[in-house]
Formats: C-alpha cells, sequence, structure tokens
C-alpha cells in the first residue's frame, strides 16, 4: 500500500521546546551514532534488522541528497541516551525538504518531543531557505500525523483511485477527530 504524503509550504514556525534537560544532537558519522540511530528506529519499530550498517546504509545512506552530517539529528536525554531522530534532506530539484525516518523510543512518547523535533525541522528548513517541506507516513502511525497535522502539514491526494487517497485520510481524520470537510488538499 502506497504511503501517505504531506506538504507544508514555507511559513511562520512556531517553535517548540524540549522537555527540561533533553537537547538536540547532529549525527558525528560515528559508528556510535550509527548503532544509536538503528536502536532509536528498532525501539520505535520503524526497522526490524539488527545489521546496523547494512540498515542505515539502505534506510538513509541510499537517500538522494542526504548529507548525514547536516541531516540527521538526534533528541538526547538528560543521561545522554539518544531517544528520537528525524532527518530533514534537501532535494535539490524543487528547492524542497524531505523529513525522512521520525521515531522515538516509547519510553519518551507523549512529553512534546515529537513537537520540539517538527518545530526544530521546521526552523532547519526556514534556516536553509528551502521553499517546502514532504514527509511520507502510513495510516496507523496516528500520532505522528497529529503532530504533522498540528505543524501546518496539508495532506496529498495523489496516485490512482484504486489507492483510494480520499477515503484513507476520511478514516485517519475520523481516528484523530479532525473535520474532513475542513481540510485542504494539495491535489498531485
Amino acid at each position: 500500500m502506497k504511503q501517505l504524503k504531506m506538504v507544508r509550504y514555507s511559513s511562520e514556525v512556531t517553535e517548540e521546546e524540549l522537555p527540561q534537560g533533553y537537547y538536540f544532537a547532529f549525527f558525528d558519522g560515528s559508528d556510535s551514532d550509527v548503532f544509536a540511530w538503528c536502536d532509536v528506529c528498532r525501539r520505535a519499530g520503524m526497522v526490524t534488522s539488527t545489521d546496523d550498517a547494512d540498515v542505515f546504509r539502505r534506510v538513509m545512506l541510499s537517500v538522494e541528497g542526504i548529507e548525514p552530517k547536516k541531516d540527521i539529528f538526534f533528541v538526547v536525554s538528560p543521561s545522554g541516551e539518544r531517544v528520537a531522530t528525524s532527518a530533514l534532506i534537501r532535494r535539490e530539484s524543487d528547492n524542497s525538504g524531505y523529513l525522512h525516518m521520525v521515531a522515538a523510543v516509547p519510553e519518551v512518547r507523549g512529553r512534546g518531543i515529537g513537537h520540539a523535533m517538527l518545530s526544530f525541522v521546521l526552523k532547519q528548513a526556514e534556516e536553509r531557505k528551502l521553499d517546502f517541506c514532504r514527509l511520507t507516513t502510513d495510516d496507523h502511525r496516528l500520532a505522528a500525523l497529529k503532530v504533522y497535522f498540528a505543524g501546518g502539514f496539508k495532506p496529498v491526494l495523489y496516485g490512482a483511485p484504486e489507492d483510494n487517497m480520499r477515503e484513507r485520510w476520511r478514516v485517519v481524520c475520523q481516528n484523530l477527530g479532525i473535520d474532513f470537510d475542513a481540510l485542504e488538499f494539495i491535489e498531485k
């Protein structure tokens, strides 16, 4: 099944703070950061393989235009553990940003970290003077979808009629308590 797509055009970013003691750190290229990235994604249910180097290479380094030390970041807990990650990858072809592999370990969910990460990414997009940001996600990632809607992302209708994008978005909205009929869709 095709993933859902969302787009956010440049506009003012509402800054969201991380919980006290948490901070952002960029990926440093080390084996320990590759392991930390895989650990967060595995614990978040985003990857299942235990071959960290292969997973990281396949999922991250294969993405067109990625600059790992500039694009990938972590949220670090007060104890120094990497507990969440995401990436913002610039697409030169249309001067856009691609929000990729947003993940947080279960123990820190519900603390506003997702909102703070999205705010951080959007500030990065603003600093890079990107025209818009895009992302893909899955229908069942309701907590993430709620954060994306709150951050100003709009749903995209694309694909063939059998992909049922409009109906899938209707179900997502129903599950999130969002007025489907009031949504502004982007059609591609």
